[in-house]
């Protein structure tokens, strides 16, 4: 049946439309909570999707059940922040045999990779502090 598909791999290539290009760093708590203005969200309003380029990944945290949530440590213009993936088969696909090797083994990188990464914006309380999270909703090698 895949012989005779005759979709290129353009044409397979899933398309992501993001609402704004802005570093994680540059999101203030006060600027997440004005998001919830545009809710309910759902089907037909989703979350705003935000992008950022050419972030390096430095460390990552396996979590939950079987280790398939996962905090990055992500670097940029000299500032540090930790996002969530909630799919650890979506790194594995962007990184080499090496660095997923390399990350069991230590959960850390010799060599940064460049990521550009889709993500939301949510607040996190805990212990009665808040502060922004970010969720990973898609991510490719810069």
């Amino acid at each position: 049946m895949n012989e005779l598909c005759e979709l290129t791999e353009e044409q397979l290539r899933r398309e992501v439309y993001i609402d704004a290009q802005i570093r994680m760093q540059d999101f203030s708590v006060a600027d997440i909570s004005s998001l919830d203005t545009l809710a309910p969200y759902g089907t037909g309003n989703p979350h705003p999707l935000f992008a950022q380029k050419s972030l390096l990944l430095r460390q990552v945290r396996f979590m939950g059940e079987n280790g398939k949530t996962v905090r990055l440590t992500l670097q940029n213009d000299g500032s540090t922040v930790t996002a969530i993936l909630f799919s650890r088969e979506l790194l594995e696909e962007v990184l080499t045999e090496e660095e997923n090797a390399e990350l069991r083994d230590s959960g850390y990188l010799s060599e940064p990779v460049p990521l550009d990464v889709c993500y939301r914006a949510e607040l996190d309380t805990y212990r009665g502090v808040t502060r922004p999270d970010f969720i990973i909703q898609n991510l490719r090698r810069s």
